[in-house]
């Protein structure tokens, strides 16, 4: 065998391994897209069950503002307001919480109602009602901490998203070409190794 046979022999072997390489590396980023495909599908579901249990909670506590706001707007004269106070109070108040009326004027037409001029808070109420005041600060002190917070935390999930949306187009757009590239290369430099080599042996 010549030189120039043996030569040319390196040089398709040179090539099969390069052509070998490009098929792995072009199977590799099959698998890896279907790994990635895969877990974009799972993440997707999971986004979704989040999204409904979300807009369930939105959805339920709409409707109990909704009832507290329809509530208070009913609730026009003293009398209505003082039948609906007790709803909103401690339920364990040592003794009940009255009002102070006053009998209708002289004068008056037959079965005239008695006028509501105050409340009267008996002193065994004054600890757990002031308890209640302090507890209720506290939750709208915390619902302010945790508007703030949702809104940073939202803030954050439009930003991973975006970072999460970029990588997966990079890696759905260039992950297999990246690799044939990669490997298209090798195929050049072992295709020029290989010339080189047969034009050596040819001399």
């Amino acid at each position: 065998m010549t030189e120039g046979h043996k030569a040319a022999l390196a040089v398709a072997a040179l090539l099969g391994l390069a052509l070998g390489v490009v098929v792995h590396e072009w199977h590799g980023a099959l698998v890896d897209r279907a790994v990635l495909d895969a877990t974009l599908k799972a993440e997707h579901a999971n986004q979704a069950d989040l999204k409904s249990q979300s807009e369930l909670v939105v959805r339920d506590l709409k409707e109990r503002v909704a009832a507290l706001e329809q509530v208070k707007a009913q609730a026009v004269t003293p009398a209505q307001i003082v039948r609906e106070i007790p709803t909103f109070l401690p339920q364990t108040l040592p003794a009940p919480v009255t009002t102070v009326t006053t009998p209708a004027p002289a004068g008056a037409a037959p079965g005239t109602p008695p006028t509501i001029t105050g409340m009267q808070i008996p002193a065994a109420d004054m600890r757990p009602l002031f308890d209640e005041l302090i507890t209720c600060k506290e939750c709208s002190e915390k619902l302010t901490g945790a508007q703030m917070q949702t809104s940073i935390d939202e803030d954050k999930i439009t930003s991973l998203t975006k970072e999460r949306d970029a990588a997966v187009k990079a890696a759905k757009g260039g992950s297999v070409w990246t690799r044939v590239k990669h490997s298209a290369e090798t195929i050049v430099i072992s295709a020029a190794a290989g010339y080189l080599i047969a034009r050596a042996g040819r001399k």
